[in-house]
This record gives C-alpha cells, sequence and structure tokens, in this order.
C-alpha cells in the first residue's frame, strides 16, 4: 500500500541569508574534525552552545516517550493508525541504541499483528500489513514497509544475537520479492496486495527499492534470487535520478499503453519530486551509486538554508511553498556524512536541531518518524 503522507514540514524560524552562530561553531567543530562518520552527539551540543542534555531533549522527550512504548497500539498517529513505516524505524533505532525491551516489544506485536502467516493462505505468507488499528483487518500489504521492516528485523537479530530475526527478515523478504513481476519489460516490486480483491497494484514507489541491503543480505546468505533483485533494484533507482539528482517518484509500466515509446515507465506526477523521498532513495545506494549520494547531498547543500520539500525533478526549481523539517535534514546529513562532506553534514545537523528547538518550543510533539530519522542522524545516548 502507498506509504502515507510524510510527516508535515516544519518552517524554519532562522535568517533565511544569514547563518546563525550556532551553525558557525557546528561548521567550525565538524571541519575541524574532518570525519565522514556521524558527529557524536557530544560535539553537536557543544558547538551549539548547549548541553547533550537539553539537545537531546529537544526531540519533545523521544527517548522517554520511547520507553513508553510497550506494543503498536503505543506508536498511533492521531489518525487512530499505527502505520508499518513508523515502527520499522524506530525498531531500526532501537536495535542500533541497545534499547532492547522496546525493540522487544514492538517486534512481538510485529509478529502478531502485521506479518501474514496463514496457513490456510500460503501465497501471502511474508506480507506485511502497511497499517494497524486495533479490530480492523489488514486490508493491503505494503512493499516500503516490508523491506524497512526486514531491515531493522535483521538489525535486531545482529545486535541482540537473535538468529530467529535473521529468519523472520528473509522471510519478509520473500514475501517482499513475491510482489516482484515484470510489465512492458520492466522489473518492478509492486507496491501493495489488496487482501480483499487479492490483486496486486500495477505500479510501484521508488521508496520500495533498497539494494544496499538487499545486497548485505545475499552475501551474508548467498541467496541467489536476493542477489539478483539487489542488481535490478539498484538499476532501476539508477534510470530514476533525474537530471539535477532528485528522483523521479513512481515506476508504472501500463502507462506504455496510452503513451507508446515515451519513455514514461518511471515518472513523477507533475515533474514533482519530494526531497525526502529522494533523499531516502538515494540512502539506500549508498554503496552502489555513491555519485548520486554526492549529487543529491550537493543539490541540497547548495540551495541552504531555505529549503522546500518539493521539487521540479527536471529543472531543480521549487514546487511548493512548504519547507523542509525535521526528517529532511537528518536524512541529508547522513548524505552529507557518506559522501565524506563534514561541512555539509554539519549544516544540515544545525538545521535539524533549530528545526527540532522551533517545533518543540511550539508544543507540537515530534513525530515517530521524524525522531527516528533525527536519532539516526545524531547518535543521541539514551535517556
Amino acid at each position: 500500500m502507498a506509504t502515507p503522507p510524510r510527516p508535515p514540514s516544519v518552517r524554519r524560524s532562522v535568517s533565511a541569508r544569514r547563518p546563525s552562530v550556532a551553525l558557525g561553531a557546528v561548521l567550525a567543530v565538524a571541519v575541524a574534525m574532518a570525519v565522514a562518520g556521524p558527529l557524536a552527539v557530544e560535539a553537536v551540543a557543544q558547538s551549539a552552545g548547549m548541553s547533550p542534555e537539553r539537545l537531546v531533549a529537544v526531540d519533545g522527550g523521544l527517548s522517554e516517550r520511547m520507553a513508553g512504548i510497550d506494543g503498536l497500539a503505543a506508536m498511533a498517529r492521531e489518525d487512530g493508525w499505527t502505520y508499518t513505516i513508523d515502527v520499522a524505524m524506530v525498531m531500526h533505532e532501537a536495535a542500533d541504541r541497545g534499547r532492547r525491551e522496546v525493540y522487544a516489544a514492538l517486534r512481538d506485536d510485529v509478529v502478531r499483528r502485521l506479518i501474514v502467516d496463514d496457513p490456510s493462505d500460503p501465497f501471502t505468507r511474508g506480507f506485511v500489513g502497511w497499517r494497524w488499528r486495533p479490530g480492523v483487518d489488514l486490508d493491503a500489504s505494503g512493499t516500503t514497509e516490508a523491506i524497512r521492516l526486514a531491515e531493522a528485523l535483521w538489525q535486531g537479530a545482529d545486535a541482540f544475537g537473535r538468529p530467529e530475526d535473521r529468519r523472520l527478515a528473509l522471510l519478509l523478504v520473500e514475501g517482499y520479492l513475491a510482489h516482484a513481476t515484470v510489465d512492458h519489460g520492466v522489473w518492478l516490486v509492486r507496491n501493495y496486495f489488496n487482501f480483499e480483491t487479492r490483486g496486486f497494484a500495477t505500479n510501484a514507489f521508488m521508496l520500495a527499492f533498497a539494494p544496499d541491503f538487499l545486497a548485505r543480505m545475499a552475501e551474508a546468505t548467498g541467496d541467489g534470487e536476493i542477489a539478483v533483485a539487489a542488481s535490478r533494484s539498484a538499476a532501476l533507482i539508477a534510470r530514476a535520478i533525474g537530471p539535477v539528482g532528485l528522483i523521479h517518484e513512481l515506476v508504472q509500466p501500463e502507462i506504455e499503453t496510452a503513451f507508446p515509446g515515451m519513455d514514461l515507465t518511471i515518472h513523477s506526477p507533475n515533474r514533482i519530486a519530494n526531497l525526502m523521498n529522494s533523499c531516502t532513495v538515494v540512502e539506500q545506494v549508498v554503496a552502489t551509486s555513491p555519485a548520486s549520494v554526492r549529487r543529491l547531498a550537493g543539490f541540497a547543500e547548495a540551495r541552504m538554508p531555505e529549503l522546500a520539500v518539493l521539487w521540479d525533478v527536471e529543472t531543480g526549481d521549487p514546487a511548493g511553498p512548504a519547507q523542509a523539517g525535521v526528517a529532511i535534514y537528518a536524512c541529508l546529513s547522513r548524505l552529507a556524512a557518506a559522501a565524506g562532506d563534514p561541512a555539509g553534514q554539519a549544516l544540515f545537523l544545525t538545521a535539524m536541531v533549530e528545526a527540532m528547538a522551533s517545533q518543540s518550543a511550539a508544543g507540537r510533539p515530534i513525530d515517530w518518524y521524524s525522531a527516528a530519522e533525527a536519532w539516526r542522524a545524531l547518535g543521541a545516548p539514551d535517556g
């Protein structure tokens, strides 16, 4: 199923033309450190003129909120649904931070409520529901959700010595690949399977492809099918990269029937690309396409300090008034780190921290997805 819309962006309150004092300090420290890996939270806090505790506090009390997670219901959004993409993100970070109790509570509920394993329906074994609500049957699977959840389980298996979670991750990838097909000569992993109509979607979002993770899994297991999927995923993403480094959002081969020979199989509606989506996709090809990482990070860095969410995928012009928020800056900071650009990493980290502080001061809790993105970028200590 289509991944739900990203959390609302946060308009930045910083000057549009002049970097803050904190920004200059962080840049100086980052360049002096000349490291490509994530900056330590202590270094970022010191540069921003605040204590590490204060820096972590601007996330809206993420650690305290995380400590209260006892299952899927604890992560429901305002609409009452718990979205699997949020759960996968938090599980991955819980594994990274050694939060065994949080990881285990979510993992057990995921198995009970989101992963399909019905002996009477072997075809859907390993499919993952895209969202959950108490008392409501799963309506559709989600391939973006499945691959992110598989990666979280893979991480948890390593972090906590749980070989059963590695086997579960492999089951999810098996279900994920059951969504794969070739349409008009194009390989894709279809967006969802509708459990009521028993039919697959005819399109795919680029967000659903994770070649680096699949390549790691294939290397660890020797699974040839997964290796082929990794290679095909990388090739598909390469085709989706636009002239300025942004990513076309959709793969929809059936469009060829209406527009033969127009090369519209991979496209963005109205040529609009979401920077969050582009960053997420490019982060999946750090190993297989480092040039793409440098290109997108450079595109965003050159347009700071005011960074739009939506862009014309062909020209690189802003396509809407919404400004980037916590999640986008967090993702871009990791891209800059992967590109070996500590100054860019610090630039995005500082913008992220300022957006977090602004949102916290306004009394708006940071959503789980953005919080997990920020936690990954900062390497925040446990509370």
